[in-house]
């Protein structure tokens, strides 16, 4: 099996529509979005390696990525170099043809074993025979239910449904009841025949998660654990890798447990290739206990991208991957301009510190320049602290309103006030 931290050379396609396509979602209106992800995969890699895009990638984004010391990898729109083994982010029908297209050669896991086992009914099945996932929560076959009078005074909750990502497919319902947005989309629900998840809100205070590459037979490698940063919709907005594994040291024997028994769940499914997993920590009381395995993603992650970018830069250094919706911040139009906003911040690879801008500044779009829907920033220093001073700064220098409490405080565990980022 190949994966993303192979010797030898591959190619990669980053589908990150992947989830919306096993629901069979319509996501026609974020073809633009998801054009532009698949650069993503473009600075992370080894210059070796091929990386398959559905937009064409600015020659000024490649030029400053080398300057910074981080040699991209090499960029393929159509075909690619014959006998090279290719890598989807997620495997689905759309993927395989993508790659087959361009001449690499696949071996992925049937595709019916992807879908069952990214479905939320095989987590949580899974969950509850191993007393693993979130407490209280079970399937609803009839998610009308939810909208019932006895069931709405139950207070706040989550649904999820079978197939989901960034938030989209999860409801969450305050203690004021159902939007009528939501309403609808319940009836939608319904009416498609699907089932829920349903969760109680637990008082969540940081959010783990791990990846680590699956073998046929069942053999987990790659294994990290690391934070990150989840909005309150459940939209990923970044990972945190620390520089050492004292964070998880509390939570060891518990994470380690879970990789074991999705490990040997998914193997024995049939399934193969990079996984992540989800977790979090919550206040029951004055305790804070740890929700292992509450989402298995048998798919790359974020958490890849953090992994493989920080043995590329500095692995004995902290690093934040953080997404910034172009909603929230502006960007110049020219790396003079983004080398002037950054300042100190700019990327010094003597020292590796500094703020690496990992998208283009600006893409094509309808016949016109724009600037991506999100950027994707990495940040590294020397130790957690420097790294904290690195992040305020950039925040401050991009304009970004939002509250600023970090990710990789002690999260609570010391008894201290929450700390959750709010994205």
């Amino acid at each position: 099996m190949k994966n993303i931290f192979s010797e030898k050379a591959n190619m990669f396609y980053l589908n990150s529509g992947f989830d919306l396509e096993l629901s069979k979602t319509n996501s026609h209106h974020l073809h633009g979005v998801i054009s532009q992800m698949t650069h993503w995969f473009i600075p992370v890699l080894e210059p070796r390696d091929h990386v398959l895009v559905d937009l064409p990638v600015p020659e000024e984004f490649l030029c400053y990525l080398r300057k910074t010391g981080l040699e991209p990898a090499q960029v393929t729109e159509q075909n690619g170099p014959s006998g090279i083994s290719g890598q989807a982010w997620g495997w689905t029908e759309s993927s395989v043809k993508r790659l087959a297209g361009a001449g690499a050669e696949l071996i992925y896991p049937p595709l019916q074993v992807v879908k069952n086992v990214n479905s939320r009914a095989f987590c949580f099945k899974l969950g509850r025979e191993h007393d693993l996932g979130t407490p209280g929560a079970y399937l609803e076959l009839d998610p009308s239910k939810v909208l019932e009078d006895g069931f709405c005074s139950a207070g706040p909750m989550v649904l999820k449904t079978m197939h989901s990502n960034a938030g989209r497919g999860m409801l969450v319902r305050r203690a004021d009841g159902w939007s009528s947005r939501q309403i609808a989309n319940i009836k939608k629900i319904h009416d498609s025949g699907q089932i829920l998840v349903v969760e109680p809100w637990l008082s969540r205070i940081g959010d783990i998660s791990t990846r680590f590459d699956l073998s046929a037979d069942g053999k987990a490698s790659n294994i990290c654990h690391y934070w990150s940063l989840i909005g309150p919709d459940g939209h990923c907005a970044g990972d945190f890798l620390c520089s050492g594994t004292e964070d998880f040291e509390r939570w060891g024997e518990s994470l380690d447990r879970a990789v074991d028994v999705a490990s040997r769940a998914l193997a024995a499914s049939g399934y193969f290739g990079p996984v992540g997993l989800d977790h979090f920590l919550y206040r029951h009381g004055r305790e804070v206990k740890l929700a292992a395995m509450v989402d298995i993603n048998a798919r790359h992650t974020l958490g890849t991208l953090a992994v493989a970018l920080r043995k590329k830069l500095n692995e004995h250094r902290p690093l934040l991957l953080r997404l910034i919706s172009k909603k929230k911040h502006r960007l110049p139009a020219d790396y003079d301009g983004l080398r002037q906003l950054l300042g100190d911040l700019w990327w010094n690879r003597k020292n590796s510190s500094g703020v690496i801008l990992l998208t283009a500044l600006r893409v094509q779009s309808g016949g016109s320049l724009v600037q991506p829907a999100r950027s994707l920033f990495c940040l590294q220093a020397q130790s957690r602290e420097s790294l904290k001073e690195v992040y305020m700064q950039l925040l401050e220098r991009l304009g970004h309103k939002l509250d600023r409490r970090l990710p990789f405080e002690p999260m609570g565990i010391d008894g201290s006030p929450q700390n959750t980022i709010v994205i």
